[in-house]
């Protein structure tokens, strides 16, 4: 699960990366934040149960550009 992150009060959730776009598509132009978060009492492979997934950035025209951030492999 992804949450999106505008403000600290103020966030959105898409089930899988693909769906982060669609879950942005009535939010107001700017920056999110996305963190991946683990299932209820499950952890990540990192072993942490959020982590920083990357951003996504909503334009005014309405395209939703997403950009992860690298992770080592």
């Amino acid at each position: 699960m992804f949450r999106i992150i505008r403000d600290p009060n103020d966030y959105l959730v898409a089930a899988s990366s693909a769906e982060i776009a669609q879950a942005l598509r009535h939010a107001p132009a700017g920056r999110f934040v996305v963190e991946e978060v683990s299932p209820a009492g499950e952890l990540l492979a990192s072993n942490h149960s959020c982590r920083r997934w990357g951003t996504a950035i909503r334009h005014p025209g309405g395209q939703v550009a997403l950009e992860p951030d690298p992770w080592p492999v």
